[in-house]
C-alpha cells in the first residue's frame, strides 16, 4: 500500500512538471532531465519515463492533465512504446513488465489501459531446482550427476514478439527454452525447446484470444 501511496505521489507531482502551458490550444510538454517521453498517440496521451526518485513508466492524458499508473502484476516495466495495428483503431500499448525475480510477461493494452494480451515472454531467473524434479523427463534420464540442479530460463531472457500477420489479426510469440544444469562448478545447457504462441484478435471480445502452441508435452504449463 505505501508503494502505491508513493507511486501515486510521483505521478500526480509529475503531471504538473511535465503540463506547462498550452499553445494554439495544444498542450507543450516541457521535459526535465528525471522525465522522458517515450511516444505519443492520436488521443493526446504520452508515455513518460519518471527516474526520480523511483523509476517508473505511466501514461499520461495531456487534455486530462491526469497521469495513470500502468496495470501490471509485475513491479518493475522493462519496456513501453505505442505500436500500430492496422486492424485497431487506435495505437496500442506494448508493455514488458519484469519481477525483481528476473520473471516477467508482455502486455498489450489499449488507451483506456485495459489488457488485450498477456502472456510469459521474460525470464532470467535460475530456479535451480533438484535434479529429481527432472529426472522423469526423457531428456534428463541419462544425466549421470545426482547433485546437479536445473533451471529453466529464455535464451537471452526473452522470447520474440511478430505483429506482421495482420490478414489473420494474429501476434505470434516465439523463442527457446533453455534447460541450464549446474553442479561441479559449471553451468552447461542441457536441452533447449522451441516456443510458440499464438494469439488472435476478436473483433466482437476487443482482445486477443490464446490460440495455441508447440511445446514439449511435459512442459505444456510453461508455455502459458
Amino acid at each position: 500500500m505505501k508503494h502505491a501511496l508513493r507511486i501515486a505521489l510521483i505521478l500526480a507531482l509529475s503531471v504538473n512538471a511535465l503540463v506547462a502551458q498550452e499553445t494554439d490550444g495544444k498542450a507543450v510538454i516541457k521535459q526535465r532531465e528525471d522525465i522522458v517521453v517515450l511516444g505519443s498517440n492520436n488521443r493526446n496521451q504520452w508515455l513518460v519515463k519518471l527516474s526520480n526518485p523511483t523509476p517508473t513508466i505511466a501514461l499520461m492524458d495531456i487534455n486530462g492533465h491526469k497521469m495513470y499508473q500502468i496495470p501490471i502484476e509485475e513491479n518493475g516495466i522493462l519496456s513501453a512504446q505505442f505500436i500500430t495495428l492496422p486492424y485497431m483503431r487506435e495505437s496500442v500499448i506494448e508493455v514488458v513488465g519484469c519481477s525483481t525475480g528476473g520473471k516477467g510477461s508482455l502486455y498489450l493494452f489499449n488507451a483506456d489501459l485495459v489488457v488485450l494480451l498477456k502472456t510469459r515472454y521474460f525470464d532470467s531467473h535460475r530456479e535451480k531446482v533438484p535434479y529429481e524434479g527432472y529426472h522423469a523427463i526423457k531428456a534428463f534420464a541419462k544425466r549421470q550427476s545426482q547433485t546437479e540442479t536445473i533451471s529453466q530460463v529464455y535464451r537471452n531472457s526473452h522470447l520474440q514478439v511478430d505483429y506482421r500477420d495482420t490478414r489473420n489479426k494474429t501476434v505470434k510469440v516465439t523463442g527457446y527454452c533453455d534447460y541450464i544444469a549446474e553442479g561441479d562448478g559449471e553451468a552447461v545447457t542441457v536441452f533447449s525447446e522451441g516456443v510458440e504462441k499464438y494469439f488472435q484478435y476478436s473483433d466482437t471480445k476487443k482482445k486477443f484470444e490464446y490460440v495455441g502452441n508447440i511445446s514439449m508435452p511435459e512442459n505444456a504449463a510453461w508455455t502459458e
